[in-house]
């Protein structure tokens, strides 16, 4: 009697340890992607800011930024929103999007015994942007235009 009484509590524990673990396992938040709220805001003598999206995203390979959540070009609208302040009177800021292309492609897998015992990556994304910000003073004819590009770096050349 008392072994089947040990059993008992035996299998008990054991059971209640495997439904234990079952609950034991964490949940990772998603990362965060970019918050504009990082970035100082920038006041600029304008009367208002005007974003225009020049840019139209493909939807065929290997361009995947239709697919990213959210837009990229919602992303820079969104910085632009934040950082580049009207704070003035008169004139205006555009900023105008030229190219938000985010872009996946395929890498070369390594063989042999170094492809074996390496940890590879099997894929590369690659964002590129160009954009323009123009100021616009009517009184006295003032403007002024900034070149904006961000491109990945080539360990190549």
């Amino acid at each position: 009697m008392f072994r089947s009484k040990m059993m008992t509590v035996l299998a008990l524990v054991l059971a209640g340890g495997l439904f234990a673990a079952c609950k034991t396992g964490t949940v990772t938040p998603p990362p965060q992607i970019f918050t504009a709220d990082a970035y100082q805001p920038l006041n600029l003598n304008a009367r208002r800011l005007e974003i225009i999206d020049n840019w139209q995203m493909p939807v065929a390979d290997p361009y995947i930024g239709h697919r990213v959540s959210p837009l990229p070009s919602t992303i820079l609208a969104d910085w632009a929103s934040h950082v580049l302040r009207p704070a003035g009177g008169s004139g205006e800021i555009i900023f105008d999007m030229k190219r938000v292309a985010v872009t996946m492609t395929d890498l070369p897998a390594k063989v042999g015994i170094d492809g074996l015992l390496t940890d590879q990556q099997s894929r590369k994304v690659t964002a590129e942007i160009k954009a323009k910000i123009m100021w616009l003073q009517p009184v006295g004819g003032t403007q002024a235009l900034a070149d904006m590009q961000a491109c990945p770096f080539d360990h190549n050349s």
